[in-house]
Formats: structure tokens, C-alpha cells, sequence
């Protein structure tokens, strides 16, 4: 039986859903270890995000504003 490439989409989409619902349901039961992963998940979604914008959309004026944001925040780790 081979699948059409619509067929293969959706069953994917289904699993993930499945997925998505089994670890949504972990973290809501307090698993430690799965409250962890999502945490590690969103730090590095949030990250790809941002390089993402800054080496495609940002404008010359909003790489100076992030320039300054970073600088502030460097101050603040290294006095920690």
C-alpha cells in the first residue's frame, strides 16, 4: 500500500497531536522530568526564533536596540 503524500501529512499531524497531548498530559500530572525537556524545548525554540528574526527580518535600527539589550544584560550576568 503506498500512500499518497497528503495521507503521509496527515497521519504525521495525527501522531504528533498524539504526542503533544501525551506530554502535555505528563506535565499537567507534575512529571519532573518531561516539566524539564519542555522548558529545555521552549529555551531553544525561543532561541531559534531570535536568531532567526535578527539574520532575516530585523532592521538596521532594531539590530542597535538589540545591541544595547544585550550589552545591559551581559552587565547584569557578570555581576551575578
Amino acid at each position: 500500500m503506498v500512500l499518497s503524500e497528503e495521507e503521509k501529512k496527515r497521519r504525521h499531524r495525527e501522531a504528533q497531536r498524539r504526542y503533544n497531548a501525551r506530554r502535555k498530559e505528563k506535565r499537567l500530572a507534575g512529571d519532573k522530568k518531561e516539566l524539564e525537556q519542555y522548558k529545555r524545548d521552549k529555551a531553544n525554540s525561543m532561541y531559534g526564533n531570535i536568531k532567526s528574526y535578527i539574520s532575516e527580518q530585523a532592521t538596521k535600527a532594531q539590530l542597535l536596540e538589540f545591541r544595547d539589550l544585550i550589552a545591559e544584560r551581559q552587565k547584569k550576568i557578570s555581576k551575578k
